[in-house]
């Protein structure tokens, strides 16, 4: 797909400035204050331990926690980990 059916669906959607803009915005009108966070290894690090597990993101987006013998989507678990700063970062 080129030209302008390609331009044409690429800016059809949303950026994530605009998107991030769109909640930051709502969330200030409802008194809810909102910090950008760096997305770096949060699907690689364990939301439940803080540790880079090796092999812990699994096929099909399933993230396995070897410590806690636990299996979460790791999208999931992304969040999650995102949502938690008092965890250690990985690096």
């Amino acid at each position: 797909m080129k030209g302008r059916k390609a331009n044409a669906m690429i800016n059809n959607f949303w950026s994530f400035k605009y998107i991030y803009e769109r909640l930051r915005v709502t969330a200030e009108n409802h008194g809810i204050k909102t910090r950008k966070k760096d997305e770096k290894y949060t699907s690689k690090t364990c939301s439940l331990c803080g540790k880079v597990h090796r092999n812990g993101r699994k096929h099909r987006g399933l993230y396995v926690c070897k410590t806690h013998g636990v299996t979460m989507n790791a999208d999931v678990n992304g969040v999650a980990k995102i949502a938690n700063p008092i965890l250690p970062k990985p690096y």
